[in-house]
């Protein structure tokens, strides 16, 4: 029996997005006074859901924001 379908996960396969990740927070929280490291987001962000870690920023440092928003 042929398969129906394929699922292919490309994130972090072929695309490091984790840099791009990162890199997005860091650009949302320097302008408010806050510095977001790499070994920050590797212990508390990575491998997390957009959601969840949105969700996390706004709580960790009081945003103004929805999660929608950001």
């Amino acid at each position: 029996m042929k398969p129906k379908a394929v699922i292919f996960d490309m994130d972090g396969l072929l695309v490091d997005t984790e840099i791009i990740s990162w890199k997005i927070y860091q650009q949302l929280l320097q302008p408010l006074g806050h510095d977001f490291t790499k070994a920050q987001y590797s212990k508390d962000y990575s491998g997390n859901t957009e959601i969840k870690n949105v969700t996390r920023l706004i709580q960790t440092y009081q945003l103004p924001w929805s999660v929608e928003k950001v």
